[in-house]
């Protein structure tokens, strides 16, 4: 029997919990961490994170506001071939000296040194070891030469093309296609569907240095980049050096604004979509709702947490009912996310059954959903989803003093843009 994978988008109006905070003062949220935050003359934004790490070690990023969805139409890929060719000369750094360099730096690719493409972002990062924190001005020179000194070198761009026509095919996996028919389904009517970070074929084998270099100029802009330093660091002395090696940048003729936001898909109702896929014999009932990441204020923050407690209880309930009954289904998930691609949050319900039992698995969402929006929670039920919410904020901040620098950065990362990580990852 094909796979049937009902997919939803409904108004998740979940029953409000405004009861479980006391009021707080209005206006923007401070950092919980000492954060400084600042901005060049050109645009150029950075965060710099003063934390004693561990292991003493240091961790730089470049977060750049281009991805995919950046893309003209027949440019599908560049994004992440761009990021590639970050590996493949620089103005200081060219081929044949890069892997010499950067072994001198203890830097070996994966988890020390790495990038990332997303549909609208490009992150680039660098972790020091404390054995190599001397070499703290090179690292922002190599950054610097990501920003806007890439060579697109003709024979670098050749080679890369068989290295990305390989990743294609290496991602090319029933998950994947599974996932990419599903994001079409929840998200038909935008540009999302079309513009995989990984690219196409077609667009990849087509590339030339020139018009990479042509989204490269574009997009590679002072204004749409972050530079993020996380570990034991002066604010005021770094932010010097951040000054002396990205205060030279300029905007080039020809950069354009970054993309807007993306925005959900709007319609009205209820909107279902089933994918048969004939190789699976289990089935993944999704019901989904997507709207806005609330603001980074006081009344933001709360209206977060009141989002959470709320999709917490309706986990608990959903694991519940499955526990104590008969139902021929998988365990039910509750969640909400934030998606990687723009400030925007998804609310999903999932339940997995075998391929007969489709319908059980959708009439029990449809059935604890109504209940939840009709009758809400009960009072017992909000105690706990607050006292486990207020465990896990306590042993988080417990777990941050004991986090070392590259495990914090990605938690800064999210102060220079809303999105989540997910994305081709050399």
């Amino acid at each position: 029997m094909p796979h049937l994978l009902p997919c939803f988008r409904f108004s998740f109006a979940l029953v409000a919990l405004s009861s479980v905070f006391a009021a707080e003062p209005e206006g923007v949220l401070p950092p919980q961490s000492p954060l400084h935050r600042g901005a060049l003359p050109n645009g150029l934004r950075y965060i710099i994170v003063p934390h004693d790490s561990p292991s003493g070690d240091l961790a730089l990023r470049l977060v750049v506001e281009a991805g995919s969805l950046d893309e003209l139409d027949d440019e599908r890929g560049y994004a992440h071939f761009v990021e590639h060719m970050a590996f493949n000369g620089t103005r200081n750094l060219p081929p044949r000296t890069l892997r010499h360099f950067f072994q001198q730096l203890g830097l070996p690719a994966g988890s020390h040194l790495n990038a990332r493409t997303s549909y609208t972002w490009t992150d680039y990062h660098l972790n020091l070891t404390q054995e190599r924190l001397d070499r703290l001005d090179d690292c922002l020179v190599v950054l610097r030469d990501y920003a806007d000194g890439l060579l697109f070198l003709p024979e670098e761009v050749t080679r890369e093309k068989g290295v990305i026509l390989s990743e294609m095919r290496t991602r090319d996996t029933a998950d994947a296609r599974i996932g990419h028919e599903l994001l079409g389904a929840t998200y038909a009517g935008t540009r999302l569907p079309e513009r995989s970070p990984i690219g196409t074929v077609e667009d990849i084998e087509n590339a030339t240095p020139e018009r990479l270099r042509a989204f490269y100029t574009r997009n590679y802009t002072p204004n749409r980049m972050t530079v993020v330093v996380v570990g034991a660091v002066d604010p005021v002395a770094m932010t010097a050096k951040i000054t002396e090696a990205f205060g030279s940048m300029t905007t080039p003729a020809g950069a354009t604004t970054p993309t807007l936001i993306l925005q959900p898909p709007m319609f009205e109702g209820v909107r279902a979509s089933v994918l048969p896929i004939p190789t699976v014999t289990s089935t993944q009932t999704l019901l989904s709702h997507i709207g806005e990441q609330p603001p980074d204020t006081v009344d933001g923050r709360r209206e977060e947490q009141l989002r959470r407690l709320a999709i917490t209880a309706l986990d608990l309930r959903l694991r519940q009912r499955r526990d104590a009954g008969s139902l021929r289904v998988g365990p039910p998930r509750a969640t909400m996310d934030p998606v990687p691609f723009g400030s925007i949050v998804q609310n999903r319900i999932m339940v997995a059954a075998s391929a007969e039992d489709w319908d059980i698995a959708v009439q029990l969402v449809e059935t604890e959903l109504r209940r939840a929006l009709d009758l809400g929670f009960t009072q017992a039920e909000i105690d706990e989803v607050v006292a486990r919410r207020l465990a896990e904020l306590r042993t988080a901040e417990t777990d941050e003093a004991n986090r070392t620098a590259s495990q914090l950065a990605p938690c800064s990362l999210r102060r220079c843009r809303p999105d989540a990580p997910g994305s081709p990852r050399r």
